[in-house]
């Protein structure tokens, strides 16, 4: 038995085996999945939408910007529009290879 305890990101090696693959490729070698796959979420220590939104409206001082670079597209652009509405501050949901000055 295989037991995921944290959450999977879509298109990643857990997401497939949780989903049911039969076959994955691991470095670069197709494997036939013959563990039986499980899941525990409760152990994931990220926070929820809430939790995060919470810390940032408990700031001494609310930042500047906040860049969201952890996460799924579709989570990420509903936290960038809540941590808008609710605290005006910038959001920046940066591609791949983006620099930044800070």
């Amino acid at each position: 038995m295989l037991l995921i305890v944290a959450y999977q990101a879509g298109n990643t090696l857990g997401r497939r085996l949780l989903q049911g693959e039969k076959k994955v490729r691991i470095y670069g070698q197709e494997v036939q999945v013959k563990a039986e796959i499980k899941a525990i979420g409760s152990y994931s220590a990220h926070g929820d939408q809430n939790k995060l939104m919470e810390w940032v409206k408990g700031a001494k001082k609310l930042p500047g910007k906040i860049f969201l670079t952890h996460g799924e597209k579709e989570g990420m652009k509903a936290l960038e529009k809540r941590l808008k509405k609710e605290t005006g501050v910038k959001v920046v949901l940066p591609d791949y290879g983006m620099r930044v000055e800070l």
